[in-house]
Order: structure tokens, then sequence, then C-alpha cells
């Protein structure tokens, strides 16, 4: 999911297009090395979370495939993103999780324009 959604990113605020690794000037990888759910709030009447919070934590590398040389990289670079499991929301955690991949696919891309 995150491959695609960055890839999504890079195409819709870039100039740049995503090509296979044979036609590519520069190769973005990465690891995906922690999630992590953390509780908010709670409600007062039942003790149920209201709101949670999903964190992922990755490690990545752009690397320009002409020179070998390290574009950028990042270790324990993070992004969270709020759902709201309780009611009337009722949640489920796919959608935290699908916020999550969106806002870390969007701060990697402006991670990405900075070093350009």
């Amino acid at each position: 999911m995150l491959t695609d959604a960055i890839v999504k990113q890079i195409q819709a605020r870039t100039p740049y297009r995503v090509l296979d690794d044979t036609h590519a000037d520069t190769m973005l990888t990465g690891t995906i090395t922690d999630i992590k759910l953390r509780a908010i709030s709670q409600s007062r009447t039942t003790g149920l979370d209201n709101e949670m919070l999903i964190t992922a934590t990755i490690n990545f590398e752009w690397l320009n495939l002409r020179t070998g040389k390290r574009i950028l990289g990042r270790e324990r670079f993070s992004s969270t993103a709020l759902f709201i499991p309780s009611q009337p929301s009722s949640e489920p955690i796919e959608m935290g999780q699908f916020a999550l991949v969106q806002q870390l696919s969007a701060d990697i891309v402006d991670q990405l324009q900075a070093a350009w």
C-alpha cells in the first residue's frame, strides 16, 4: 500500500515519472521498522478508546543509480494518523492504516522534494 501511495504522490505532485529499475535514474528503497497504536482518549462511561493514533516508523534511502551516490536517507522517519474506533464513527483499523499510508507517502515525497 505504501509503495503504491508513494508512486501516486510522485506522479501527482512532481514533474517526475516512476519507471522500472532498468530505466530509472534514481531508486527509492525503504523498510517499515515499526508500527504502533496508541490510545489518546477514552470514553468516561465505557472505558473504550475514543481516539487512537497509528504511527509507522521507516528507514529509507534514495540513490542516484548513475553515480551510486546517496541523494537522501532517513532512519527512524515516522508519520502518524488519527482514527476513531468508537461510536458513532466506528472506524475500523483499516481506516487508520489508510490515513497513515497517505500521510507517510506525502511526508516522504516532501523529504524527496526538499533534496531536489
